[in-house]
């Protein structure tokens, strides 16, 4: 499940810098945003730890990332589509 959600998470980091900026720079915006999503998991499980959360109890909170690393995913895609469409006409 991290996996997946890691996937799209740096699927959704990445794809509109590179639009914006270009494809020259795409290796340097993959670390960045490989970088970016493994500290969002990186505070994620320094936060359930402090807290105390048992493992078992974190079952729920990957449903909820997951949810929430589709949505980055979906949002993602829309500033990449309005970022084309600006391309475009120039």
């Amino acid at each position: 499940m991290i996996g997946i959600e890691m996937g799209l998470m740096i699927i959704a980091i990445m794809y509109p810098i590179t639009l914006k900026k270009s494809a020259e720079k795409s290796e340097m915006v993959l670390v960045i945003a490989t970088m970016i999503s493994t500290a969002i998991w990186v505070a994620i499980w320094s936060v359930c730890n402090h807290i105390n959360i048992e493992i078992e109890a974190l079952r729920h909170t990957d449903m909820i990332l997951l949810s929430a690393a589709v949505l980055m995913f979906f949002g993602s895609f829309f500033v990449s589509s309005s970022i084309q469409k600006s391309k475009e006409f120039r």
